[in-house]
């Protein structure tokens, strides 16, 4: 009986954590959250120091960079109480996430056209684009810190390739351009220095388009999670610097929600063996069950090239109309 029971509890402890995927259908992005424990949203553009925005008519391109997203590990775990406990019922259930068949010159056309796109709309808003030249014949913006595109955005952890994002800025910037890392750095100071000697305010742009989106659920005894397809901007930010530096960001995904792809698991017969042994000697040992499997979304270029465009068109319309508001 004994036996029985710890078989029966066994199995009940590995079916509380699963990954599966949506092999054509689209999968809606989570909302950002706001306020207390993220119980609010937040508005689809959000303005920081709004007052620096005011007379702001001239303007000059300081920097403009998409990054595009290729790999990711999703994850969700059963939830634990406020006051620190938990069950070891639960587990976790994490996705790995590839994206295959995007070559860097489709990239590098999407990020030319969303800049082309980016250009007309602040001059349908009413902006005078100035010519570069007026900001890069500059002191300070000869002694600004440069990159050379395209560059890799490293956040993948030790031993591991997924979470890199690769930047490229339009062709016609050049191989080099203003180092867009982190908020307020060396390069914003310097393009406040132009700014205010010129009276033309610098407009920094930065945006990162996303493949991978994930449903699932949590709960106090359990965790599974569902790895699917959406091309997202997820993250955005326009700077204009004159009188201080004003962000324009979004601050919700905008969302192709349409498919580009399949959604292929690579996770061999081997892989989930071990992995299913593995669990049984951890929940014997009081530890908590895991699962995880690996995936490919394999992409249809032309589909991924224009569903990106759109979306980095919709971006930038949502960022600079609210720019102006």
């Amino acid at each position: 009986m004994y036996k029985k029971i710890l078989s029966i509890s066994l199995l009940l402890i590995l079916a509380a954590c699963g990954v599966s995927s949506e092999k054509n259908n689209v999968i809606e992005h989570n909302k950002n959250g706001a306020g207390f424990l993220g119980m609010g949203t937040k508005d689809d553009v959000i303005i920081e120091r709004q007052a620096s925005l005011k007379n702001i008519n001239e303007v000059v391109i300081g920097s403009f960079a998409v990054g595009f997203n290729d790999s990711s590990v999703e994850q969700k775990s059963a939830k634990r109480s406020l006051m620190g406990g938990g069950s070891n019922w639960g587990g976790k259930a994490s996705g790995k996430v590839r994206l295959e068949g995007v070559s860097d010159a489709t990239k590098q056309a999407i990020t030319d056209a969303a800049y082309n796109d980016f250009v007309n709309k602040l001059r349908t808003y009413g902006y005078t684009v100035r010519d570069r030249s007026a900001l890069t014949s500059s002191g300070a913006y000869q002694s600004a810190t440069k990159k050379t595109y395209p560059y890799v955005d490293d956040n993948s952890g030790f031993l591991s390739s997924y979470g890199q994002t690769l930047f490229f800025q339009p062709t016609a910037l050049g191989a080099e351009g203003l180092s867009i890392d982190g908020a307020f750095n060396q390069t914003g100071s310097k393009m406040l220095e132009f700014a205010k000697a010129s009276n033309i305010a610098v407009v920094d742009a930065t945006y990162i388009v996303d493949f991978v989106a994930t449903g699932g659920h949590s709960s106090a005894m359990s965790a599974s999670i569902k790895v699917g397809q959406n091309l997202a901007v997820t993250d955005a930010n326009i700077r204009f610097s004159k009188d201080g530096a004003a962000n324009v960001k979004l601050g919700q995904p905008v969302e192709s929600g349409q498919p580009f792809g399949t959604v292929i698991n690579e996770t061999s017969t081997t892989d989930l063996a071990v992995s299913e042994a593995t669990n049984v000697a951890r929940v014997l040992m009081g530890g908590r069950s895991s699962r995880s499997r690996n995936y490919v979304i394999q992409a249809d270029p032309t589909k991924y090239q224009s569903q990106s465009i759109r979306i980095l068109g919709e971006a930038n319309g949502r960022m600079i109309a609210k720019s102006k508001q």
